[in-house]
């Protein structure tokens, strides 16, 4: 009977674990509406930029912040985008505020990018992309 016992709980475990790997995968919706921006970011276009913040971030959401973070900020030292790694035990993928956050690779090396969203209404919205040297 304890052998019953043991590989149940051996089974569940592992069904466990397994359900958690699938969860640190980054939601479809999330990874296209952070394609858009960094889109935009390598175009130089800031309101296509921000086209996906929450409202609730308009008054960071302005060309003044756009030059100042990305075009004075983080281009010259980083370049342009080029491509991203999930990194999953550094996220945190939930239904109400996630936080993704990445190795990336852009022209000029590698960076951690990091995408807090927030549910606004029935959708999830950017509340800030960070560009920060990859440790």
């Amino acid at each position: 009977m304890n052998r019953h016992i043991v590989r149940t709980l051996i089974v569940y475990l592992g069904t466990s674990l397994i359900t958690f790997a699938a969860d640190k995968t980054a939601p479809a919706a999330l990874e296209a509406t952070l394609d858009k921006a960094m889109k935009a970011y390598n175009a130089g276009d800031w309101k296509a930029f921000f086209a996906d913040y929450a409202p609730s971030m308009s008054a960071i959401a302005t060309e003044q912040t756009f030059k100042a973070l990305y075009e004075s900020g983080t281009r010259p030292q980083f370049g342009n985008y080029v491509s991203r790694t999930l990194i999953a035990n550094e996220s945190s993928i939930n239904d109400e505020a996630p936080l993704l956050v990445y190795k990336a690779k852009f022209a000029k090396g590698e960076a951690k990018l990091s995408v807090n969203f927030i549910k606004e209404g029935a959708t999830m919205k950017i509340m800030q992309v960070q560009i920060a040297p990859a440790k």
